[in-house]
């Protein structure tokens, strides 16, 4: 049988437990061996600080925490972005950026003078 694939309203619900029902429901598809792509991690992370205006450091403790629950593609780059969107003021992706970086995965270059202050340089 295939994994659960869970999108951003699915880790929404299960952060939040703003509704009871769905909540059970996502904790009960996170606890069973879902899944998920760092682009929903990308979203959920925009979502809690654009929308709900949480603080970083408790989205980036939120993000560890649904992390170490679900299975990831690239989740050595979702961690490591997620200790980078702890550490600086870059947008999620740009930390993703910032990890395929650090993780030697590819060469990274940009315009983005925030973004290359992290980079190794080219």
């Amino acid at each position: 049988m295939n994994k659960t694939l869970v999108d951003t309203n699915v880790i929404l619900r299960y952060l939040l437990d703003d509704n009871e029902d769905q909540a059970l429901l996502a904790e009960h598809l996170i606890d069973g061996g879902a899944w998920t792509t760092p682009e929903v991690l990308a979203e959920v992370t925009y979502v809690l600080e654009h929308y709900y205006g949480i603080e970083r450091r408790e989205i980036a403790t939120a993000l560890f925490q649904i992390a170490h629950k679900l299975d990831f593609e690239q989740q050595d780059v979702s961690f490591e972005a997620i200790k980078e969107y702890d550490a600086t003021n870059l947008d999620f992706v740009d930390c993703m950026i910032v990890a395929y970086d650090k993780l030697n995965i590819s060469k990274v270059f940009s315009f983005d003078k925030a973004l290359n202050r992290r980079l190794t340089v080219i």
